[in-house]
């Protein structure tokens, strides 16, 4: 018989799936709406979804420590949300976001 998991245990575990998950969904939301030439992008499948993964090491590493940061806050369950915004080169402006609501209620 297994014991059943504590919160923390809970937390920790569906933030990791989460932030796998996200990490996945910026570098497709990147190549999707050509942030970056498609020639940096690579084919890849996660989850038996294909899927197109940067090349570039350090825009890697920059997702990379984004998502590590995100998963901190959320085995701490603070995170509410998670926002990619996609914002002008030039003018700075915003032309797009994606929202990520992020809401864990373990009752107990």
């Amino acid at each position: 018989l297994s014991k059943m998991a504590t919160r923390e245990e809970v937390l920790r575990d569906v933030s990791r799936v989460f932030c796998e998950f996200l990490e996945v969904a910026v570098h497709q939301i990147l190549f999707i709406r050509a942030v970056y030439p498609a020639e940096l992008f690579e084919r890849k499948r996660k989850y038996n979804v294909p899927v197109r993964q940067s090349r570039h090491k350090e825009l890697n590493d920059y997702i990379a420590n984004a998502v590590v940061d995100v998963k901190k806050w959320m085995d701490r369950g603070v995170v509410e949300k998670v926002v990619v915004s996609i914002e002008s080169s030039q003018t700075r402006q915003q032309i797009e976001r994606f929202v990520f609501e992020v809401e864990v209620d373990l009752l107990g």
